[in-house]
């Protein structure tokens, strides 16, 4: 239980964080708030690019990773965590949320649009699709200023 209940809170606070928290923490006009931002979006940009989707999916892959690096320095009790799983089955077990976590940032990096666009039909209205085709022009060109910009900060 020393290693699960430490697990099952930090899970509970990345999926609190990814799913409404940073959103909501970001709309509020607290000084605090803004300052913590200010110290906090660094390291986003650095390990996730900002992305809670990916956060997420990063999260996953350090979950099915975490057992095996622990059972290899000695330190993972294995009847604790895995212990109802049957033998044969536990290296699948945390190689699962490895391939979830690599699905999830995968799927992330291919999808651009928002899901309301998403959902409109193959066949819109005129006005739909010069709207669509619109956005996208706008994404193509957002996409571009901001490669150049990481660019010519790499240099």
């Amino acid at each position: 239980m020393k290693l699960i209940i430490p697990l099952i809170v930090l899970t509970t606070l990345v999926l609190v964080w990814v799913l409404w928290g940073r959103a909501w923490l970001k709309r509020q006009s607290w000084a605090w708030s803004q300052r913590f931002f200010t110290w906090i979006e660094p390291v986003e940009i650095l390990l996730w690019g900002k992305s809670e989707t990916v956060m997420w999916s990063r999260y996953l892959m350090l979950l099915g990773a975490l057992p095996v690096v622990l059972d290899q320095l000695s330190l993972f009790n294995t009847p604790e965590l895995i212990g109802l799983v049957p033998e044969q089955y536990r290296a699948w077990l945390m190689l699962t949320f490895t391939v979830m976590g690599i699905i999830s940032e995968i799927q992330r990096r291919l999808s651009t649009k928002p899901l309301a666009i998403v959902a409109v039909p193959d066949n819109p209205p005129v006005e739909v699709a010069v709207a669509i085709a619109q956005a996208q022009s706008a994404e193509d060109m957002a996409v571009a200023v901001a490669a150049a910009d990481i660019a010519k900060k790499g240099e």
